[in-house]
């Protein structure tokens, strides 16, 4: 794939995919690719949070590792983004990989593992 969204965004750190897309965490960027017509589409706000170390994904999340914590994407039909941090319940802003499980994400940090509730209303208000 030689699209700029591709070759133009640094080492890739980690892929994977669901029915419709394969996604990439890359130094400075998250990018989509359909899988049926190839096009790319780029989060490059992942950048400024310091690039994606790992993700997760499922069809309408997208959860990313980044030094400054968790940060996840909503896609779909109202895309938005979150970072949480320690002061949301965090052990480390500081995670190196991450597995969603049901409305919690497993994260790997500096500091440990956690299990994180990502659908807690009191930080989805």
């Amino acid at each position: 794939l030689t699209v700029p969204q591709v070759t133009q965004t640094g080492p890739v750190y980690d892929i994977k995919h669901t029915a419709d897309k394969v996604w990439l965490a890359t130094y400075d960027n998250l990018v989509a690719i359909d899988r049926h017509t190839a096009d790319a589409l780029d989060y490059s706000e992942i950048n400024n949070y310091g690039g994606a170390r790992a993700i997760a994904v499922t069809d309408t999340l997208v959860a990313a590792a980044t030094p400054q914590g968790l940060l996840l994407f909503f896609v779909g039909s109202a895309p938005r983004h979150y970072l949480y941090k320690v002061s949301d319940g965090l052990i480390s802003n500081n995670i190196k990989d991450l597995v969603i499980d049901g409305d919690y994400i497993w994260l790997g940090t500096d500091r440990g593992l956690t299990r994180f509730w990502y659908m807690d209303p009191a930080l989805n208000n």
